[in-house]
Formats: C-alpha cells, structure tokens, sequence
C-alpha cells in the first residue's frame, strides 16, 4: 500500500508541478501586494490613531 501511495503522490507532483509553481508565483504576488498594501496604510493611518488617543488621553486627565 504505501509503495501504491508514493507512486500517486510521484505522479501528482509530476503532474501539479507546473500548477504548483504557478501557485507559488500567484501567492508571492498576493504576498508583496499585502505588504505594499500594509506599508502604505500603516504610513497613513498610525498618526491620525495615535493623535486621536492622544488627545482623548489628554482630555481624560
């Protein structure tokens, strides 16, 4: 049974290799799209956050 097993698993590499290696291009894409995505709205919005916790500190005291 496990020989069974190993020959489907070398033919599903053999034959998802090149969907695998289109999958991984898609998700390194998503994962730099992510991170611009991020970057960009952590360069934006932390100062608005921290401003207004500030001020709503402030006001408390």
């Amino acid at each position: 049974m496990t020989t069974a097993n190993e020959s489907l698993l070398g033919l599903e590499t053999k034959t998802s290799g090149a969907m695998c290696e289109r999958l991984d291009t898609v998700r390194s894409h998503l994962a730099w799209d992510l991170v611009s995505i991020g970057s960009h709205w952590l360069s934006v919005y932390p100062h608005d956050s921290e401003t207004s916790y500030h001020e709503e500190a402030g006001s408390e005291i």
